[in-house]
């Protein structure tokens, strides 16, 4: 699996628990399902824009406003050197003399969202300083400067090949009482290789979640073969059992239609537990 898709897969993986939750909205590897009707409100409740919030604690201003705009190599692989570059700009109303900047990147590689989204808006995470300048300009109020610092790749802290992944670097500048922060993420490709590993999908079939309908069964069964599939069922979604066919014709003189009804459902119901898992 190509590195450059492992951050991808990371922040993901709040996608493909809302799909699981979504029931019928999984589309299995193989043949493409069509959505059945009794999976409309599912489907528009997973299709909802999620929070923003994984970036929302990566700057921060106190007078004095970091702007990461350029790290170059995003995806860090052989090369020699980091460049981080941006802009700092006084937002307070005095003048702010000599700003020091610190570059700093992250010592370990974050495996999940959530621990993801804790590195970026931590006041003080897990990071070690590699590089430090001083401004050699008096920022005036309103006023900004440019800043690069570019940095060897030896001076990283990397570590061992196996803990490729995605790093957070931090541009801090501070002067007098104003202080002010960016963060931001690049890659750490080691070309490391590694093996697949099997993904299961828990699938909720409820009374919560279920209309009925030709169309829902054909999707219900689809998941069923699926192999990496599991339907999690609720024995209220299933047709209740009926009489045989002749007897019940014979004692109530119900019409062909329901006699063809319910040999349906005996049929879909034996389908289904000879398919699921």
């Amino acid at each position: 699996m190509p590195r450059t898709h492992v951050l991808t897969r990371i922040l993901g993986a709040a996608a493909l628990t809302a799909a699981c939750a979504a029931g019928f909205a999984l589309t299995p590897t193989g043949p493409a399902l069509a959505a059945p009707e009794a999976a409309h409100s599912l489907q528009a409740a997973a299709e909802e824009p999620a929070s923003a919030s994984l970036f929302a604690g990566a700057a921060q201003s106190n007078g004095l406003e970091v702007s990461i705009d350029e790290v170059a190599p995003r995806i860090l692989t052989s090369e020699n050197e980091l460049l981080v570059a941006g802009t700092v700009k006084n937002t307070g109303s005095s003048a702010l003399p000599a700003p020091v900047l610190e570059l700093s990147v992250g010592a370990w590689t974050p495996v999940s969202a959530a621990a993801l989204e804790s590195e970026l808006s931590s006041p003080s995470p897990w990071e070690v300083t590699v590089s430090t300048q001083v401004l050699g300009t008096q920022l005036e109020p309103g006023a900004e400067s440019p800043f690069e610092f570019r940095v060897p790749i030896d001076y990283l802290p990397l570590g061992f090949p196996a803990s490729w992944g995605p790093r957070t670097l931090t541009v801090s500048g501070s002067s007098q009482d104003a202080s002010g922060r960016d963060r931001s993420l690049l890659i750490w490709d080691t070309s490391q290789p590694i093996e697949q590993t099997r993904v299961n999908a828990l699938i909720p079939w409820t009374s919560q979640n279920t209309r009925g309908g030709e169309a829902e069964r054909r999707a219900v069964l689809q998941i069923a073969k699926t192999p990496g599939a599991t339907l999690a069922m609720d024995a209220r979604v299933l047709p209740a059992p009926r009489a045989g066919a002749d007897e019940e014709n014979a004692q109530s003189g119900r019409s062909r239609a329901e006699a063809e009804d319910a040999a349906n459902d005996a049929q879909f119901v034996d389908s289904l537990y000879g398919a699921a898992s």
